[in-house]
């Protein structure tokens, strides 16, 4: 191995580690002035405003603000990488790449079946305790009160600030500059995904993952660094290896009509008999 491809492979290493890292301590609030998260490197915020962006998912493991990442536009590509590093290592399939409804409803333990949602940027997660994929939802102890979905325009519901696009943040975009209406019940409860399915009438849930497309990412003006695709290769690599390794087994265990579609195409069918 020569000089040169021994300090590219040094480079991979640092730079997926740098991803691992940014993802790993999403949990802190508290961030860095003008440091990219994504590569450690300060950046001059006058000429890169940079992006603070939540990991999709997140929110079924932080509580906002935490969650956030920062990074500069260069580094859009490893952001990708870092939302596929979250699902594959916490297990989390953030809700909107699912057929999962934002309204929904839940059955109490008493019989009883409340309206509810799904909050915003949770995912189904897998529960180690039950050994079984669960999802957690919102509603009120009042049966007779319902919530609504983001998007309603109402002024008598909660307003929080935060980011609420995972694909295409403007660069003139900052953390909490744009409104997304909140409105959540006073209890929350994880439903295992099974009875979810039964309560909601779901006859099959479907799973729509995308692995990192490398062509996305190029842009003419500003070069991406020479080793993305080899980063972002060992990414998908690794989704399809927690995909066919540990997701698809997880869904036969827990005994439920699914699907998987990667980049659209369909790779895996679970039918119940």
């Amino acid at each position: 191995m020569t000089m040169a491809s021994m300090r590219t492979q040094c480079q991979i290493r640092d730079a997926v580690e740098n991803i691992e890292c940014a993802v790993d301590g999403a949990g802190f609030s508290m961030k860095i002035l003008s440091k990219d998260q994504l590569d450690q490197q300060f950046y001059d915020e006058d000429k890169d405003p940079g992006f603070a962006q939540y990991i999709q998912g997140g929110a079924t493991l932080y509580l906002v603000p935490r969650g956030v990442i920062v990074y500069t536009n260069k580094n859009a590509y490893r952001m990708a990488c870092a939302n596929l590093h979250f699902m594959i290592n916490n297990f989390i399939i953030p809700i909107d790449l699912t057929n999962i409804p934002e309204i929904c409803n839940v059955k109490r333990n008493d019989g009883r079946i409340h309206c509810a949602r799904i909050l915003w940027n949770e995912g189904i997660f897998y529960n180690k305790k039950y050994e079984d994929m669960m999802i957690r939802v919102s509603f009120y102890n009042d049966e007779t009160k319902t919530v609504v979905p983001r998007s309603l325009k109402n002024d008598n519901l909660v307003v929080n600030y935060v980011n609420d696009n995972f694909d295409n943040c403007d660069r003139n975009e900052q953390l909490y500059n744009k409104k997304v209406l909140f409105e959540w019940g006073t209890m929350t409860k994880g439903v295992l995904i099974k009875d979810f399915m039964e309560v909601n009438k779901i006859k099959n849930i479907e799973l729509r993952l995308q692995t990192v497309d490398a062509k996305h990412f190029v842009n003419d003006k500003k070069p991406i660094d020479k080793i993305y695709k080899n980063i972002i290769d060992i990414f998908n690599t690794r989704l399809k290896e927690w995909i066919f390794g540990t997701l698809t087994k997880k869904l036969i265990q827990s005994n439920v009509s699914a699907t998987i579609f990667l980049d659209g195409d369909e790779i895996f069918r679970h039918n119940l008999k």
